[in-house]
Parts: structure tokens; sequence; C-alpha cells
């Protein structure tokens, strides 16, 4: 309780600071809710866009903390309507138990509030698969638009009373034009330990082992610190020598993904950020938001639910073929290339509105 109560007095007094001196200041604020700041790149990612996007049309984007930390700092006029014009709850799947405290209580700044490219559900790990969502009926109706990652978002929140709209993930709002070829044998692996699924992944080792005999390349893509122990000991298994970085900025993660013909994810960050590439990629969904994002791109035909298959079932040699293929792969890519460009002009158009 005490180590707690310190951290927030050290983020009090950290942003009271830095909001002290941007006063005086002609640039405009908007304030961010967002997993970003704890090592995950994909959110990280996510709040860097959108950060650089305001930036061009005049705003600063800034993280918001805690309503106590706020109701403080809007005392002094450093938070609250007098200081940020609008609030915006970021991309994640953020709809869920975790988050719904934070937001309702920030709601009570008088700050306008929209959500952009927010998933609803559970979030990953952390949480069970289902989550009840009744409870965020009417702190979603305060909000001046809600937008959404995909169908399965929206349908949850019509069922709650909650309209809404789809823009697509947040990070699409970096989508690429420009659409390449693969242009190296080269397949770009995310991979998690969770033990319950383990065993699909696992399955491949011996198919991944044949193809690196037979001259691709297998490179793994690290998102996280808690994936690396993991994804180093598989990489053993195949008997791969590989860069093991873990991915802290864009030039970092284009370096791992350059010429790559498609990724094989379990992180829905890893499949988001090699989509905005237009890089093809096939998930595995151990949660229901990977399937939210994935037909949001029409491309749930390369995602496989890990609850709905036995082992016994788990198959992905046709969907292999299909990306190994130089030329299937290229239509595959102008497909995604096609939804990203959609979600990434609705999401604009949406942020004209609201700012």
């Amino acid at each position: 309780m005490i180590k707690n109560k310190l951290i927030a007095l050290s983020i009090l007094f950290s942003s009271f600071f830095r909001r002290l001196k941007l006063v005086g200041d002609k640039t405009k604020y908007i304030a961010y809710i967002g997993g970003h700041g704890h090592e995950n790149y994909g959110d990280d990612v996510m709040f860097n866009i959108l950060a650089k996007y305001l930036n061009t049309e005049g705003y600063k984007l800034i993280t918001i903390h805690s309503y106590g930390i706020e109701k403080t700092l809007k005392y002094f006029r450093l938070s609250g309507p007098a200081f940020f014009e609008k609030i915006i709850l970021g991309g994640g799947t953020l709809i869920n138990d975790m988050w719904y405290y934070k937001v309702e209580s920030l709601i009570n700044l008088d700050v306008p509030i929209i959500s952009l490219g927010t998933g609803v559900g559970s979030c990953g790990l952390e949480q069970n698969k289902h989550i009840d969502f009744l409870k965020w009926e009417s702190v979603l109706n305060a909000f001046e638009e809600v937008n959404v990652r995909g169908a399965i978002s929206k349908e949850r929140l019509s069922t709650i009373g909650v309209e809404s709209n789809i823009v697509g993930d947040l990070a699409l709002l970096n989508g690429k034009k420009e659409v390449k070829k693969g242009n190296r044998k080269k397949i770009v692996l995310n991979l998690m330990n969770i033990k319950e699924y383990n065993g699909f992944w696992e399955s491949l080792i011996p198919k991944l082992k044949s193809l690196a005999e037979n001259g691709w390349e297998i490179t793994p893509l690290i998102l996280n610190p808690i994936d690396y122990d993991y994804t180093k000991t598989y990489f053993e298994k195949l008997n791969i020598n590989a860069d093991f970085l873990l991915v802290k900025n864009e030039k970092q993660f284009l370096d791992i993904i350059d010429g790559a013909s498609f990724s094989i994810c379990v992180r829905l960050h890893g499949a988001v950020l090699t989509a905005i590439e237009n890089t093809p990629t096939i998930l595995f969904g151990y949660r229901d938001k990977c399937l939210d994002f994935m037909a949001s791109i029409d491309q749930d035909r390369f995602y496989l639910n890990m609850d709905s298959l036995s082992k016994e079932q788990f198959n992905i040699d046709e969907l292999l073929k299909e990306l190994m293929d130089v030329d299937s792969n290229f239509t595959v890519r102008k497909k995604i290339n096609i939804k990203i460009l959609n979600h990434k002009n609705n999401i604009t158009a949406h942020l004209k509105k609201a700012v």
C-alpha cells in the first residue's frame, strides 16, 4: 500500500512539472488511455503512431493517469477541460474488466472522450476468455463516439445497447500504400509461452526444420520480454542460430521483417504490425481478439482458433503452400492492402471529426 502511494506521488509530481512547462504553449493537448510504456512494443507503436499524426494537426498527445492524479492536476488547470481538448481511449483490447474503473472514473474530468480502434473482450492471458460487458453500457454511452476494432467488438457492444463504428486496429493508421512481393524465402516467427496451447506450435518444429533445410530463413520476432526465453528454447529445437533481439523501435522491427514472405504469429501485435507492412500472417488465436482483427482485414482464413481444434486437426500445410508461392502470396498482400488503407482512411476521418 505504501509503495503504491509512493509510486502515485512520483507520477503526480513528474506529471505536474512536465505539464507546467507546457503552460503558455499554443499547442493543444489530447489525453490518451492505453497500455503503452511497459516494454510491449505493439502498445507503444499505437501511442507513437497516433502522437505522430496528431502532431501534424497541431496537437500533442499526452498519457493520462488515474483519476486521483488527474483530479489533483485539474486543480492547477493541468488536467480536465482547461488543459485537454479530448480524451482518446486508444488501441488494444481495453473494453473489459481490467480497464473499466480507470475509464469510468476519468469521465468525471468532464473532458469529451472517444474510443479509436479499441477491442472489446479479453485482453489476453491476464483475463478469462469470457468477459461481462454490461457495466460498460453507461460509460460508453457517455462517449462522443465509440470506434472499435472489428465486427466481434461491435456485436458485443450492440448487445448492451451501445452503438459503435468499425474502424480497424488503431495501428493501421500507419498502414503503407506500397505493396511489394516478398523477395526472400523468409518466415518471421512470433511466439508466446502458453502452456495450454504450446503443443500446437511445437508440433510445427519438424515442418519448420524441413523448410530451413530447404533454404528458408526462419527469423524470430520478439515483441515482449516475457517471450524471450521461450522463443530462444524453441529455436534451439529448430537447430537455428538467430539474433534474439527484443524489438524496441521501428527500425529494429523493419530490419527483422525485411523481405519476409509472411509471418506466423501468436501475439496479435505481431499480426497487426506485419499487416501494416502488407505482409501476410498466419495467426494462432489464443483469444478471440485475434479473430476480431483478422476478420477486419478479410484474413480470417489465415486465423486458427486454438479452442476449436484438436492437436490432431491442427494442420497449416495448405496455408503454408499458398503463402510460400510468390504469386498467390502477392495476391494476399494486395487484399490486405485494400483493407488496411480503407481502415486508415476511416480512422483519419474520425480523428478529423473529433479534433
